[in-house]
């Protein structure tokens, strides 16, 4: 791999850096944003952007992952010409499909990167989130990811299962959270629903395999991850019917939970209180949930949030 660095200097002593490295023998991007305390082991956390979009589109989310001593990568889809229904757009290729680049090798690729020149980025304690084709994205990585990346988190995106046999030898358990918006417009929520490209069933025939609606989502990992019991919390209730509710499937024997925030009238957000008062903020849910985990298991963590040894 090879990496061009373009170094910026931001308030409050954060840096960013921006890197070109050649991935399957293409040059794939992404930026990093560092918090200035890097004397101790810290995470990493991957945040994917949606289908035509570009990875500065998330990096609103900095001042808050910073601020929790967290490194911020965004990684760049790669843009695509007449691709159909979407036309000429970046698009991540949740669906592993060969027509597309193999974007599990990028991420794994900048992963790998970070790792060996950052030494002080935990190996251990490295997440990946996104929205929309992000959060395919998200899941894509917990399917063929899941030796690399502790924890995953899907932001009105799906998963999408390639075959049967997709997604079910990782070699752990594996902790993720979906959080999606009943009203969706762009990825439905509930199976047969449309879009603003059309019926969703027209998407699935682009590629094989199917998307895995939230119900089924599920129930896959539930049973993949061995989640007996479900605990569920009223995040917001209002009395226009609007409502976040917090469905979290888990095993105390084991720690993993499959954990679902369903907000009802919600559109296609990364919900937050400047979209909203829905009575959490996705960022915030990610980070609680992510800081329970790494690559071997549940944290213990003492009542301030710090992990113990």
């Amino acid at each position: 791999m090879i990496k061009n660095i373009i170094i910026f200097l931001v308030p409050w002593f954060i840096f960013c850096e921006q890197f070109s490295i050649i991935s399957d023998g293409v040059n794939r991007n992404f930026n990093a944003f560092f918090p200035s305390d890097t004397s101790n082991q810290i995470p990493m956390i991957i945040l994917m952007h949606g289908l035509g979009g570009s990875a500065q589109d998330m990096e609103g989310l900095n001042d808050y992952f910073l601020d929790k001593s967290v490194v911020t990568l965004f990684p760049q889809a790669y843009f695509y010409e007449n691709v159909p229904i979407f036309g000429s757009t970046t698009i991540w290729n949740a669906a592993g499909t060969s027509e597309f680049l193999n974007d599990v090798s990028f991420i794994e690729n900048a992963i790998e990167y970070m790792v060996a020149n950052y030494p002080f980025i935990d190996s251990d304690r490295i997440y990946a989130a996104g929205m929309s084709n992000g959060g395919f994205m998200a899941y894509r990585l917990a399917c063929d990811s899941a030796n690399k990346i502790a924890a995953f988190a899907s932001v009105t995106g799906h998963m999408w299962l390639i075959d049967d046999e997709d997604c079910i030898d990782q070699n752990r358990k594996i902790p993720i959270m979906q959080i999606h918006g009943t009203l969706d417009e762009v990825v439905p929520y509930y199976e047969g629903g449309n879009s603003v490209w059309g019926d969703w069933n027209q998407i699935d025939m682009l590629f094989d395999g199917e998307t895995i609606f939230i119900d089924n989502a599920i129930t896959f990992w539930t049973e993949h991850n061995s989640l007996h019991e479900e605990i569920i919390d009223t995040l917001m209730y209002s009395t226009n019917n609007l409502s976040s509710i917090k469905y979290t499937y888990l095993n105390n024997e084991i720690g993993t939970q499959f954990v679902h925030i369903k907000v009802n009238g919600g559109y296609h957000d990364w919900f937050e209180n400047d979209n909203g008062n829905w009575g959490f903020e996705s960022h915030e849910e990610i980070y609680n949930f992510f800081h329970q985990y790494d690559l071997n298991g549940y944290l213990e963590t003492d009542q301030n949030g710090r992990q113990e040894n």
